[in-house]
């Protein structure tokens, strides 16, 4: 990891570091632009969910 770097990069590193490989989530606005940083290029398989309100 480097000294500096976006919180989403950390993220993705730190979950490769101890070993995750899938994530689940609710995809919204707020944290779509994370769920990008996970996806393919990073090799985090994303398991997505829905809700009806």
């Amino acid at each position: 990891m480097k000294a500096r770097m976006p919180l989403g990069d950390f993220l993705v590193a730190y979950l490769k570091k101890i070993g995750v490989t899938h994530l689940f989530g609710i995809p919204g606005d707020l944290v779509i632009k994370l769920f990008f940083k996970f996806g393919k290029p990073r090799g985090l398989r994303i398991v997505t969910l829905s809700h009806v309100a």
